[in-house]
């Protein structure tokens, strides 16, 4: 009979109707670039996602819908495969990232095709290597996912990178390592491609003048999906924000003009603050805070603890 020859329909990994299911995207769905159409649905393995709590489900989704290509700019409805996640310290945002990771390195959301992240790298403070390691094998356990952690004294540094970006190398498919060392080492981490990458502490590249050798570092990862980590409020400063929103998504403010965003934002807005500000310039400055917030905020997914 002609049904025999039909493909087996697709079956997600993990039960969408399942209690508590965190259901990422739908079969059906569709994505830009090469997934095009899906047709399984991607939902977090429910190992992890049983233990996050209800701003944790919105920012594991909001981070995937982000680097899928999912979301899209207000102004042009271009789509950007970046996000900044400003969440409060103590908000859980390792295990939310967790849960994103281990969703991409299993699942994609076109059956039979291969996982969307084959190798991400997560880069940090040398302070906080270690607690990366550390968080990978209290949420997911010691046997699913083994990181390579490379902190900054390590004198096996390179050959440790060298080793990670082989071709076919299968042990490691997550490497944890500081700002400082990457900097140093990011062409030989750069020949193994990386697929998602995720920068804690992403106040660190606030400068708009940058700290230009770690951005350069980054950037020549050549990796699209990127998560951005904050605990602190940078919106305050915004050479900061523009900094840290155009290493995110690259040209989402202004084309990434970052003389043209101090005239039309940062400059009224700081204006607007003075006390000796007019009433003009107080509105000027208002108009241009709220037009800066609507351009971003669909990149940008903030929590208060309690």
């Amino acid at each position: 009979p002609a049904s025999s020859s039909a493909p087996p329909a697709a079956v997600p990994l993990h039960d969408p109707n399942r209690d508590g299911a965190l259901l990422l995207s739908s079969a059906g769905d569709v994505f830009p670039g090469k997934i095009g159409r899906a047709t399984v649905a991607v939902v977090v393995d429910p190992f992890v996602g049983t233990s996050l709590r209800p701003h944790q489900r919105e920012g594991v989704k909001f981070m995937y819908e982000c680097v899928m290509g999912l979301r899209r700019d207000v102004t042009r409805g271009a789509p950007y495969t970046g996000c900044l996640l400003a969440h409060e310290m103590g908000m859980g945002k390792t295990l939310q990232v967790i849960a994103l990771l281990w969703t991409l390195l299993k699942q994609s959301p076109v059956a039979g095709r291969p996982p969307v992240v084959k190798k991400a790298v997560i880069v940090c403070p040398a302070s906080l290597v270690g607690n990366w390691g550390n968080e990978i094998k209290k949420w997911l356990g010691k046997t699913r996912l083994e990181p390579l952690l490379v902190e900054g004294g390590d004198k096996d540094a390179k050959q440790l990178f060298q080793d990670w970006a082989l071709p076919h190398q299968k042990r490691w498919t997550v490497l944890i390592t500081s700002y400082e060392t990457l900097r140093t080492y990011s062409g030989a981490v750069a020949k193994g491609g990386v697929d998602l990458m995720i920068c804690d502490e992403a106040h660190r590249l606030k400068n708009a003048k940058g700290d230009t050798q770690t951005v350069a570092g980054l950037r020549s990862l050549r990796c699209e999906r990127r998560v951005l980590l904050s605990g602190t409020p940078i919106q305050n400063d915004l050479g900061e924000f523009f900094a840290v929103m155009d290493f995110a998504c690259p040209g989402l403010l202004l084309g990434g003009d970052l003389s043209k965003f101090k005239r039309v934002f940062s400059g009224p807005v700081e204006r607007s603050r003075d006390k000796n500000a007019s009433d003009e310039e107080r509105t000027v400055g208002a108009a241009r805070s709220e037009q800066l917030g609507k351009m971003t905020e669909t990149f940008v997914h903030r929590a208060k603890a309690d």
